[in-house]
């Protein structure tokens, strides 16, 4: 029987690599060469398949991805003719060529090894890209091979944001999976927020799928703070949960400080509700201190939240105006806030108070 391209090829590649001393490339070669061979069993399927998607820029043509039996990035397949994900001895010898370039990169010292790999990443063809990532993922994630493998996906990702996410689901368990999932979460955040925290709230680890939120709120509180916020108040209390609100809070207070205070005061858990109010108002002191000493005063319950709450409004509007600060702190009544206030005026005011 007649042999391959992709059989005689091997033999020539072992040789090649062998001949360069490097174990590890040669591994790559055949290691993926023969994987390669084998084929899909027709009659599995995998654990998610999207509708329709596309590996083209916006306004290219779009090709339609299946998803076969092997859990690899590379079993995605492209049925457009002319872009394909098929294992032919054209795949194994651009695989070894991979290998190669990645012999180079390893041996480079920086930046110019940063450089290679920016390069390497911009150049690999996007009808190439699943079939790298998976190569990449094969070698240790650290070093190049990591670097380049992430650096393939975040381009994906920006390419189609759903087939990025079936590769990283489809990987093994670990580090390399968190940093994947967060990688195509915040991406896909920036171009879908809704769809991207969609995509997460699916994410079957209890822990993954709360970091992943997480991830994704902290994006959507630069443009949606409304949605990020929502986002936040439906996650189980945890210090990484109040740090998300109290940066989403802030982020609105600096835009838009009456909507994020309406809107605040309709969260129904009054602990929350203080907690949000509480950080609006700090940052509200900012633009207009007596707005902010007015929500302080009518919207926090007294006790703790509120005394912060005042000692922060305190503390900015006595950059900008200490008489005013000073006389309203004068009205409150005799006891540690006003003493608090009172100290914090004194040294945080640009210039001597007289008494």
């Amino acid at each position: 029987m007649k042999k391959t391209p992709l059989k005689k090829t091997r033999p020539e590649t072992t040789r090649l690599l062998w001949s360069g001393g490097t174990l590890l490339a040669a591994t790559l070669a055949l290691t993926w060469a023969v994987r390669n061979e084998a084929p899909v069993p027709a009659s599995a399927s995998p654990a998610r398949q999207p509708a329709h998607t596309t590996l083209e820029k916006p306004g290219h043509p779009a090709s339609a991805l299946a998803p076969s039996a092997s859990k690899s990035a590379a079993a995605i397949t492209v049925a457009k003719p002319g872009i394909h994900y098929s294992k032919d001895a054209g795949l194994a010898l651009r695989q070894t060529k991979w290998a190669a370039e990645l012999k180079e990169i390893t041996a480079t010292e920086e930046p110019a090894r940063s450089d290679k790999i920016r390069s390497f990443i911009a150049d690999v063809p996007v009808e190439d890209l699943l079939a790298a990532m998976d190569f990449f993922r094969g070698n240790p994630f650290f070093g190049p091979s990591g670097d380049i493998s992430s650096g393939l996906l975040r381009r994906l990702a920006k390419l189609d944001p759903e087939t990025a996410s079936i590769s990283v689901e489809n990987m093994a368990p670990g580090t390399e999976r968190i940093t994947a999932l967060n990688d195509v979460a915040v991406i896909w955040s920036n171009l879908d927020i809704t769809k991207a925290a969609d995509w997460v709230k699916q994410w079957p680890d209890e822990k993954e799928r709360q970091g992943g939120l997480i991830t994704v709120a902290y994006e959507a509180a630069r443009t949606d703070a409304i949605g990020a916020m929502s986002l936040a108040i439906d996650l189980p209390p945890s210090k990484d949960r109040d740090a998300l609100i109290d940066h989403t809070a802030a982020q609105w207070a600096a835009t838009s400080p009456d909507d994020a205070a309406k809107w605040a005061q309709t969260i129904p858990d009054t602990d929350l509700r203080a907690q949000v109010l509480e950080r609006i108002s700090t940052e509200w002191a900012t633009q207009n201190p007596v707005a902010a000493a007015t929500l302080a005063v009518t919207q926090l319950p007294s006790g703790r939240i509120q005394n912060d709450a005042i000692v922060g409004i305190v503390a900015r509007w006595v950059q900008t105006d200490p008489k005013g600060a000073t006389d309203w702190v004068t009205h409150f009544p005799e006891g540690p806030l006003r003493q608090t206030a009172m100290e914090s005026i004194k040294k945080l005011s640009p210039k001597p108070l007289v008494d």
